[in-house]
């Protein structure tokens, strides 16, 4: 009798397993299935970073969101202007306001700990993590890397991963700062063994998505060589390959201090890269605050991000004003570089069809 209960105890085990398990594929495919759906085939955009492409600093906006609006905008601008019928006018409004710009920052992270979250580089372990037949959850430790501390995911989002094949999740806790595992499927001892590559899962639903990359404020390079590297680990290759990202530059320091990071970006580059610092302190400036400060003045002067952007007593994070001004030089550029051409002249080529001209 207790060896039947025993038997199915594991096997109830297993089921649930087995469901999280296929819970999670899902839920990892659901973005992916549904792109390349309908007439205009929008692509989507993923922005990779940390605080500042969260928003921190800013009271309920962020780059991402501007950057949204105002291509939702333009694209319904586009259908507006067309003269197709209403009702297939209602249909490609549609496809439009589905566009997803995700917003992936996450707040303390230097560049490799964002690489990693975003698959560019995989952590690896340091020591053997075993489980007994019915753990699930276990202390980890995360080995260096070229002498460089990988520690990816310091928010309390856990993170769908596999180490040495055995899928689970990675969580971290702050207040102990320690990563632990937690398996999905129990019923079996098994031994992940020092070196298996932490691997996020998931990561296929970014990979047709325009890339915007913003790291690098809070360290986690040995050089600018390294954050080369590191920045392009994060884009897809079919991404890379077709020019359909942006590298953005960093909005602290001053003109001269800087000097170096842009000239080196802007060579890598080209027009891939937007100065954000050269931006912030450009003449359009006031098309975005109502007024500068003679201490403004003094900033601008120098080529440092003045206060009127930044968040009160703040040198790294920007208020809503600052955000904005970063999302409309994106979206400026993306409009320059030609992402959205392809879906333009389908509006176009579908409003002349609908109309006979």
């Amino acid at each position: 009798m207790k060896q039947k209960k025993k038997m199915i105890g594991i096997l109830a085990a297993f089921t649930v397993a087995a469901v999280a398990a296929i819970f999670l594929f899902m839920e990892c495919r659901t973005k992916k299935a549904s792109k390349g759906n309908g007439v205009l085939q929008v692509p989507d955009i993923v922005c990779w970073g940390d605080s500042l492409t969260v928003g921190v600093g800013s009271i309920g906006t962020n780059y991402p969101e501007t950057l949204s609006n105002l291509l939702t905008v333009q694209l319904s601008n586009y259908v507006t202007e067309s003269g197709i019928a209403e009702t297939e006018k209602n249909m490609l409004m549609k496809e439009i306001s589905q566009l997803q710009v995700t917003n992936k920052g996450w707040s303390g992270e230097g560049a490799t700990a964002i690489a990693a979250r975003a698959g560019g580089i995989y952590p690896s372990l340091q020591y053997d993590v075993s489980f007994g037949m019915f753990d699930m959850k276990k202390e980890i430790y995360i080995a260096e890397e070229d002498g460089k501390k990988v520690e990816p995911w310091h928010g309390d989002e856990a993170i769908p991963v596999t180490m040495g094949g055995i899928a689970g999740e990675l969580t971290f806790n702050l207040s102990k700062f320690k990563y632990y595992f937690t398996r999905k499927s129990i019923g079996s001892k098994q031994v992940i063994p020092a070196g298996s590559s932490i691997v996020p899962l998931g990561l296929e639903e970014y990979e047709d998505d325009i890339t915007i990359v913003f790291i690098g404020q809070n360290g986690g390079y040995s050089d600018y060589a390294d954050l080369i590297s590191l920045q392009k680990s994060i884009i897809p290759e079919k991404i890379y390959d077709e020019g359909k990202y942006l590298i953005l530059g960093l909005t602290s320091g001053t003109k001269e201090e800087r000097q170096e990071l842009e000239q080196v970006m802007e060579e890598e580059y080209g027009r891939n890269y937007i100065n954000l610092r050269e931006f912030l302190t450009g003449d359009r400036i006031l098309e975005f605050v109502p007024e500068l400060t003679e201490e403004d003045r003094e900033s601008l002067a120098k080529g440092e991000v003045p206060q009127c952007l930044r968040a009160e007593e703040d040198m790294v994070h920007l208020n809503e004003h600052g955000y904005e001004m970063i999302g409309n030089a994106v979206f400026e550029r993306i409009m320059e570089l030609g992402f959205y051409d392809e879906v333009k002249d389908t509006i176009v080529n579908y409003g002349k069809a609908s109309t006979g001209y």
